[in-house]
């Protein structure tokens, strides 16, 4: 973000936020142990310790905690913690359900295992009544209509109930696209690196 020194990055709302904010620093840089680790507050050697591993059946959530002190609990977005056994002959991931036991206690929970396609984005899961909802495919870019789905979801929720909600995107992440009236805003060639990245091709150029 640009309140942490980033050049490139133009934050201003994420660094209008930063300043009431808690930050943290994750407990991995690698997807599925990052997001197990933040769902459970365990280190990720204990619940999810590599890339595309399964959380443990019996794993308690966040949601679990805010479930018992009775609030209503949303997930919207990618998941990633359920294994992720489903892959092409290229070896890229491929859509795979997400069983209802598995979407970690969330009361509405819409989204997928896995996915890096963000214009075609395809979601499933169950809504606030437990209702499965099926498959089925984004109508644009994952960030606007995954933020789409957590509005229209807080514009059907009552004031007076407690609530806690995770959206969860896909990008930043490789391939790095977006709608052009964002990728306008950069020119590859001025973007700045870090010292620590490696001199790759594959990595520079991405």
């Amino acid at each position: 973000m640009g309140c942490m020194g980033d050049p490139n990055a133009r934050t201003p709302n994420l660094d209008r936020m930063a300043g009431p904010c808690v930050t943290g620093v994750g407990g991995s840089p690698l997807c599925s142990p990052f997001r197990a680790s933040l769902l459970t507050s365990q280190y990720p050697h204990n619940c999810v310790p590599g890339h595309d591993h399964a959380l443990p059946a019996d794993s308690k959530t966040v949601a679990h905690a805010f479930n018992d002190a009775g609030y209503r609990t949303s997930w919207f977005g990618k998941w990633h913690v359920d294994g992720c056994e489903n892959r092409d002959e290229e070896m890229r991931p491929v859509f795979q359900h997400v069983k209802k036991e598995r979407r970690g206690g969330f009361d509405t929970w819409v989204g997928y295992e896995n996915n890096n396609a963000q214009f075609d984005c395809w979601v499933h899961g169950h809504d606030r009544s437990g209702d499965e909802v099926d498959l089925y495919k984004l109508d644009g870019y994952e960030i606007d209509k995954l933020t789409d789905l957590l509005i229209d979801d807080l514009n059907h929720h009552d004031s007076s109930e407690p609530f806690f909600s995770v959206l969860a995107f896909q990008p930043p992440h490789s391939p790095y696209v977006a709608p052009k009236e964002f990728l306008d805003r950069y020119n590859p060639n001025e973007i700045t690196l870090r010292p620590n990245v490696p001199p790759v091709g594959r990595v520079v150029n991405e």
